[in-house]
């Protein structure tokens, strides 16, 4: 079965981010992982995301600069790769740091 791999990069996100975790933590298909890709954050969003990933391991934490939105979404892309030791297919999702997800949406992407 596939798994969901979820890349988010951010960037002083802080007043949306929460929502973000919130609604992938909230879909009836548990099997994701979300990587946050953060390109420097001075608002407080790095701290948000670190707690957040230490109460879910699912939750992973990439920091560093990046050169462009595109560059911070295959960055994550390259870490899900890196750390995926299993043969399991992926479902990459491209997620915004204020995107919203409904919590049937990987259930219904499963199905098709």
């Amino acid at each position: 079965m596939a798994r969901f791999v979820v890349v988010t990069p951010v960037l002083n996100a802080a007043k949306f981010i929460k929502d973000n975790l919130a609604t992938v933590q909230a879909q009836s298909d548990g099997d994701w992982i979300h990587y946050f890709v953060d390109g420097g954050s001075v608002d407080g969003t790095l701290e948000i995301l670190m707690e957040a990933s230490a109460e879910d391991p699912r939750r992973r934490v990439i920091t560093g600069k990046d050169k462009s939105l595109f560059d911070a979404w295959f960055k994550g892309h390259e870490t899900a790769d890196s750390d995926d030791q299993t043969d399991e297919r992926t479902i990459c999702v491209w997620l915004g740091a204020d995107d919203l997800l409904m919590p049937w949406a990987f259930a219904t992407l499963r199905q098709h």
